[in-house]
């Protein structure tokens, strides 16, 4: 499960996103810790499971051994609430009252541009990013938008997981049919996937696959039941998800010669 924690101070709004997050520090023992918390509206939550969704890709991408901020559920308590200015206050009412998604804030970190030299994106794990977003169905992290990553030294940290796992149903039906749709030439490391030689992409997503094959997709229950607790209520898509996930492990060979096939 995630680690519950209490919002102790207002920092400031953070820039972009459309859910207006807030850098808020909260405490872990004795320590005191940045937080960006998203401030989703109810119905982003109770029509497309937004918080659920940024839990289930935060721990898959956990599994997958990506880098991602640690993530976190965030309670606004009244004494917290009480210490906000009125505009602050206002903005809060906007959002959904429930207890919040929040990742550890990566001081030092850059977000990706296409500028970046293909040498310098050598050090990250563009084949495994590409194949990890192929699965959760990610069509956010857009060349034509904001790339939902940030890069510090040999790190990707992904972030920003609330439009992804969607059409699962689609999804189980296409792959059993040898089919598979994705925005491919939409996403940031595409192209420069796309431009290596041909040996090399051959090769393609050998290690996600070992990765696919060892993880035990029932990890992810406990995280449902907490979501359960706080009145996130995501029983249906959960067993869509389940049963997603569980199919294309069942099939690794297959998942990774569909993603191969994009680069042909």
């Amino acid at each position: 499960m995630l680690p519950i924690y209490q919002a102790q101070s207002f920092v400031r709004i953070l820039k972009g996103g459309s859910t207006k997050p807030w850098a808020v520090i909260v405490k872990d023992g004795k320590k005191l810790i940045p937080y960006a918390v998203k401030l989703y509206k109810t119905k982003d939550i109770e029509k497309s499971f937004s918080v659920a969704k940024d839990v289930y890709c935060s721990v898959l991408a956990q599994e997958f051994d990506l880098d991602t901020p640690a993530p976190a559920l965030i309670e606004f308590s009244d004494d917290f609430i009480d210490s906000l200015s009125q505009a602050q206050k206002n903005e809060l009412g906007k959002a959904d009252n429930r207890i919040k998604f929040g990742c550890k804030l990566i001081d030092g970190a850059f977000q990706y541009s296409e500028t970046l030299h293909r040498n310098s994106l050598e050090k990250y794990q563009i084949e495994a990013i590409y194949a990890f977003d192929n699965l959760i169905k990610n069509g956010d992290r857009r060349r034509d938008g904001k790339p939902n990553i940030l890069m510090k030294g040999i790190k990707a940290y992904l972030i920003d997981h609330e439009l992804t796992l969607e059409g699962l149903e689609q999804a189980i039906k296409d792959f059993s049919d040898s089919q598979w749709g994705y925005w491919k030439e939409r996403h940031i490391f595409y192209p420069y996937l796309y431009s290596s030689n041909k040996s090399k992409k051959i090769a393609y997503f050998e290690n996600f696959k070992d990765s696919l094959m060892e993880i035990d997709f029932n990890i992810l229950d406990s995280y449902y039941y907490q979501l359960i607790d706080y009145k996130h209520y995501t029983e249906y898509d959960f067993v869509i998800l389940k049963e997603y996930l569980c199919l294309i492990q069942k099939n690794p060979d297959k998942f990774v010669n569909l993603l191969r096939t994009q680069f042909q």
